[in-house]
Order: C-alpha cells, then sequence, then structure tokens
C-alpha cells in the first residue's frame, strides 16, 4: 500500500486547493491511502517571525501543546 500526506495551507474548505485535492484523491487506485493535513485536523501557531528556523532548522513553537507543527514535520 502507498501512503501519501498532504498539505493544504489553506484555512478554508472549499479552497481550490482541498477541491482539487479531493478530486484527484477519487481518482487514485484503492492501493493509495491518503492523509490530508490541514490546519483544521493538525492546528499550527501562527509564525513569531523571529526566523529561528532559518538559523537553527527548529522552530520555537515546536513542542508546544496546541502546535502540531513538529508532527507535521515528522509526516513529511
Amino acid at each position: 500500500m502507498l501512503n501519501i500526506s498532504v498539505i493544504i495551507g489553506s484555512r478554508n474548505k472549499k479552497s481550490r486547493n482541498y477541491t482539487l485535492t479531493n478530486r484527484l484523491i477519487n481518482k487514485l487506485d484503492n492501493n493509495v491511502s491518503v492523509e490530508i493535513i490541514t490546519p483544521y485536523n493538525y492546528p499550527i501557531l501562527e509564525c513569531q517571525g523571529c526566523c529561528k528556523c532559518f538559523i537553527t532548522g527548529e522552530c520555537i513553537l515546536d513542542g508546544q501543546q496546541n502546535d502540531k507543527g513538529d508532527m507535521m514535520k515528522e509526516k513529511l
């Protein structure tokens, strides 16, 4: 079985990206498992603008209880 993770950054469930992604998923074979990651099912805190991620490769929000950005990085 092939596992695919799709990240959609839009908070709009009727966005073009979300609509197009669902259309593509419906055309895939049954041997494909797709997980759609959105701000609705994986809450992500807004960027603080500190640029630490560019300097150290880590976000200051990683590990915070109400932020799932680190879990998304693991999936990638």
